[in-house]
């Protein structure tokens, strides 16, 4: 059913609409969903807000969607109003980011400052899965196939953080890893036992434990590509 109203819409373009793509597109094959996108662009973004809840909103609800489709379809002038707007962000986020580190609003905002999800005496198992460098879009394309794979897995809550400054391993991933300020992480213990990637995490379950899982794709397969290319 997806597939023909796919081809009703491309054959009579002027009934689709974002709201009826946003609908078909999770049905539709990467191929008939790409030449869909092409004839439904997303509204184009305002600049960005200064208050840091409205700006992640901003990020997910408005950027994204339409840096995606910019990407793929967009014209020159499309590429010059992502170009000012990620740009603007960038400028935002430069300006909060010492601040943060010194305790700012931004603070709590910060990856390394994401609190696991667990008390002493409490007996759940949590598995914190670290993928190295996951880019947004493709971070929502994962979430998407673990919801169509997985349909045991409850999705409880899902939330946009800052990264640390610069994002290379040895600044960024110490913190995440302890929980503290890039200049406070090094030589720090971790705030949970770090797995080896290549290793089955399922046999380390166990109540009451707290495990790192840290894996290295997809930042290798980006790279590789890059090289290729």
């Amino acid at each position: 059913a997806a597939e023909e109203t796919a081809d009703y819409l491309l054959q009579h373009r002027q009934h689709l609409t974002q709201g009826r793509f946003k609908m078909l597109a999770p049905l539709l094959d990467p191929a008939r969903r790409r030449e869909l996108a092409r004839y439904a662009p997303p509204p184009r973004p305002a600049w960005p807000p200064e208050a840091t809840p409205e700006l992640l909103h901003w990020f997910e609800a408005s950027y994204l969607p339409y840096r995606r489709w910019q990407t793929d379809h967009g014209q020159e002038d499309d590429a010059t109003l992502a170009t000012a707007l990620i740009r603007r962000f960038a400028d935002w986020y430069l300006t909060h980011y010492p601040q943060a580190l010194s305790g700012g609003p931004l603070r709590e905002h910060l990856s390394f400052r994401q609190p696991l999800p667990h008390q002493p005496g409490d007996q759940s198992c949590t598995l914190v899965i670290i993928l190295d460098g996951l880019h947004a879009e493709d971070a929502l394309q994962l979430r998407q196939k673990m919801e169509d794979r997985a349909p045991r897995l409850q999705l409880v809550e899902t939330r946009w953080v800052f990264s640390t400054l610069p994002t290379v391993t040895e600044f960024a991933k110490p913190p995440v890893l302890t929980g503290l300020a890039p200049t406070a992480a090094v030589h720090q213990p971790t705030r949970a036992e770090v797995l080896p990637e290549r290793e089955d995490p399922l046999k380390h379950l166990a109540p009451g434990k707290v495990l790192f899982w840290r894996v290295m794709d997809p930042d290798h397969t980006y790279h590789r590509h890059q090289a290729d290319a």
